[in-house]
């Protein structure tokens, strides 16, 4: 009997370390506009009773580039800190859904958390401007 209790008593916390992060990617509805850099914003949650060092890493589409270098959160036990991750989507690429790749890995480099988010890319405004008439001559000075 007391052979249970002692296992029990090192089994128990492995129950209450098996939390994930919560990770929510707050502007996942809006349209990313190609050509332009924009910011990706994700809001991390450490459900541990301890604090934590995590490095968040985007995995993005082909030709698709990060315009800022990743950073390390430091996140208290309990705590909820927003991660920005600027990108640039290349001009050319077509509307629709494209999927991002996040995994967040702690110091030794064990991941605590990996998942795929959808992102929608808006349709690109091509207009072409024409010059219909020009005057034969040009004025000078006045």
């Amino acid at each position: 009997m007391n052979k249970i209790i002692i296992i029990l008593l090192f089994i128990i916390p492995y129950f209450f370390q098996a939390q994930n992060l919560a990770v929510n990617l707050v502007n996942q509805n809006e349209f990313l506009t190609p050509g332009k850099v924009q910011t990706l914003v994700f809001k991390i949650t450490n459900p541990f009773s301890k604090d934590i060092l995590v490095t968040p890493k985007v995995t993005l589409p082909k030709g698709w580039i990060l315009a800022a270098a990743p950073y390390e959160l430091d996140l208290a036990a309990n705590e909820t800190k927003i991660y920005l991750a600027a990108i640039q989507v290349p001009i050319n690429t077509s509307k629709g859904k494209d999927s991002i790749h996040l995994i967040i890995n702690d110091k030794t480099n064990a991941i605590l958390y990996s998942q795929d988010f959808a992102l929608m890319v808006s349709q690109v405004q091509r207009i072409t401007l024409d010059v219909i008439s020009t005057p034969s001559y040009v004025k000078a000075g006045d």
